[in-house]
């Protein structure tokens, strides 16, 4: 069968996928590799589970019919004990002082009980002599002493079988015995029962093969049953698996995609910063050093008197200390020194008030707290480029006559929050689905950079309408504040 499968997917599907022009050549591959190969193992794994199944069901049924079996043999042993209790007058005891009408009377209610083949009754008294079998010749034992027999395992079944009578839990005992003489011994449970006076006990069994047997009668008998049965346990797993993969799309469009989306578009970040790193600091070196340096070094080479190159000196020495500083301002875009110096809450009001010059209609309000600790460099950093960040938004993008700034640290963890009363956006194309945006990876690389130090960015937006008084956007920034690690010996 799974090799009728496979071939007849190498016959028909294969070639609908190699029709396929917008899959790439290893992907088309990787489909055809998967359905030659993986389908046998699939129909061998649904066998697997169709025989398992199987397996199940017939352990359950096997289960029920053994218990079943032990129930009718205790309801019999039961029965009996009352019956022969019964025919003793009250008061006497059950025993080897009965009158010998009544002793009669039980031997043959023993040796007349009708049960089914190799079940009988038997009755003994506490010391393990035999005072009556239900077997045939039915007085082959009476008489005889059996306490020390024991099965071909050696176990003392006897003397187990009077244990169990006397403490009257109802108990059954197993052990090995052959329903004839001299026949092969098969495994057996038997239930004894204490009769009144506690003198004899009475006792029947059932062998396990008899068990078996029935279940294999059974279980012909019922065979489309269990087979509808197992059946119906494989289409519930395959409908399980089937869930499951739907599922795994599912995830995979709404967690696996903003991921990919929010990769792409730190990766594009990442370029974009590098290749405008490379054209600061290309023109930098040659428009801010090389280009005024070079002719006023070649007029130092060429100058005849000490006044003309003292000025040229001091002029190169201008340059030198412009593009110093220029340098510095460099160094602070990668990593503000300030945010080391001062404090990321220090540094964060000095970049508020840096970037709002100029920016006359725009009221700025401000809740900093400055004394915020430090914590791991990159942490710091993080938090402050998220701040200048959504700063920058708001100059940008917003048209808010209003904002408000407020950072602050509560126990382990730092909270900074900006709200304007600008245009407002749509949140979730933009910052949840941003392959649909097509734009915005600013604020994928803000919500990545939260990410990286166990933080997260909530956004909240109304965009402007004209019949509405409410518009703007509010952003909850939250990030765990630990502090730094000191190493051994620093």
């Amino acid at each position: 069968m799974s090799l009728w499968v496979t071939y007849t997917i190498n016959k028909w599907i294969t070639p609908m996928i190699q029709r396929q022009p917008e899959l790439s050549g290893k992907i088309r591959w990787t489909f055809q590799f998967m359905l030659r190969w993986a389908a046998a193992p699939i129909v061998l794994i649904l066998m697997m589970s169709m025989f398992a199944s199987l397996k199940i069901v017939s352990g359950a049924l096997e289960s029920s019919i053994w218990e079943r079996s032990k129930d009718g043999v205790r309801t019999m042993v039961e029965a009996m004990a009352t019956v022969i209790e019964s025919t003793v007058p009250p008061g006497d005891a059950i025993g080897p002082e009965m009158d010998k009408t009544v002793r009669e009377r039980v031997t043959q209610i023993i040796h007349n009980a009708q049960f089914p083949p190799n079940v009988y009754l038997m009755l003994f008294d506490v010391e393990g002599f035999v005072i009556a079998q239900g077997t045939r010749p039915a007085d082959e034992d009476v008489g005889g002493n059996h306490f020390n027999y024991k099965d071909v395992d050696e176990f003392p079944f006897i003397q187990e079988l009077i244990k169990a009578a006397q403490r009257k839990q109802g108990e059954f005992v197993s052990y090995k015995w052959p329903k004839q003489n001299g026949g092969t011994p098969y495994r057996k449970s038997t239930y004894p029962r204490l009769l009144k006076g506690d003198r004899w006990w009475i006792a029947s069994g059932v062998y396990h093969d008899t068990v078996e047997q029935v279940l294999q009668e059974s279980i012909v008998q019922h065979y489309w049953y269990i087979l509808l049965a197992t059946s119906l346990l494989v289409l519930v797993t395959a409908t399980f698996l089937l869930f499951i993969s739907q599922l795994g799309e599912v995830l995979g469009e709404r967690i696996a995609q903003p991921v990919l989306e929010q990769m792409k578009g730190l990766t594009k970040t990442g370029d974009e910063e590098r290749s405008l790193l490379a054209v600061a600091l290309h023109n930098l070196v040659s428009e801010d050093l090389i280009n005024p340096l070079k002719p006023t070094l070649s007029q130092m080479a060429h100058a005849m008197d000490t006044t003309t190159r003292q000025t040229l000196k001091q002029q190169a020495s201008k340059i030198i200390a412009d593009f110093d500083d220029k340098c510095h301002d460099v160094e602070r875009d990668i990593y503000p020194p300030a945010v080391r110096c001062l404090g990321v809450g220090t540094a964060v009001k000095h970049k508020v008030r840096e970037m709002t010059q100029g920016h006359d209609a725009l009221h700025i309000k401000h809740d900093i707290d400055e004394s915020i600790p430090q914590s791991d460099p990159g942490r710091e950093c993080a938090l402050y480029r998220i701040a200048q960040g959504l700063l920058q938004n708001v100059l940008k993008s917003a048209q808010a006559t209003q904002v408000h700034i407020e950072l602050a640290i509560h126990g382990e963890t730092v909270t900074l929050t900006v709200k304007d009363n600008g245009n407002g956006f749509d949140v979730d194309p933009v910052v949840y689905e941003p392959w649909k945006a097509r734009s915005r990876f600013g604020i994928q690389w803000m919500l990545a950079q939260a990410a990286v130090y166990e933080g997260h960015i909530k956004f909240t937006s109304k965009k402007r309408q004209a019949d509405s008084p409410e518009h703007g956007t509010t952003v909850h920034v939250t990030m765990r504040w630990p502090k730094p690690e000191t190493k051994n010996g620093s």
